[in-house]
């Protein structure tokens, strides 16, 4: 309404959960020459084809996932995930060059899903106080 403002577009999040526990989510915005039903029905197809792909990580997140093993315990750590994206194989690279960390994919023979697993480097912020 008029109470609103000027707004250049719109935007959407939706999040689905799997019976395994699972967050798969998508955003999808909109300009102001796009109607809303194409907006939620785009979001929606990505969000089925999340779904489809499987794992535990969506593809929006799994740098983020791969980063915090990268820097977490010197310990293995292990994430599933669906198909993954040229971002993902590009950071693959770089925590590799940064941290040295060298990540080993296999592939599920049962689900096809792609199952991701390192060693931690221990990272722990030297600058924090003591409690």
């Amino acid at each position: 309404g008029d109470r609103g403002g000027v707004s250049p577009g719109y935007g959407i999040s939706l999040v689905a959960e799997t019976t395994t526990g699972a967050m798969l989510s998508v955003e999808n915005t909109g300009g102001a020459n796009t109607l809303p039903e194409d907006v939620g029905r785009d979001a929606a197809r990505l969000l089925c084809t999340e779904i489809e792909n499987g794992g535990f990580v969506d593809t929006a997140n799994q740098a983020t996932a791969l980063l915090f093993m990268a820097l977490g315990p010197e310990d293995v750590s292990r994430v599933r995930i669906g198909k993954i994206s040229d971002y993902t194989i590009d950071f693959l690279r770089l925590l590799r060059d940064f941290f040295g960390v060298k990540m080993q994919v296999k592939t599920d023979p049962n689900t096809q899903n792609l199952v991701i697993t390192c060693r931690g480097v221990g990272y722990s912020n030297v600058a924090r106080r003591a409690i």
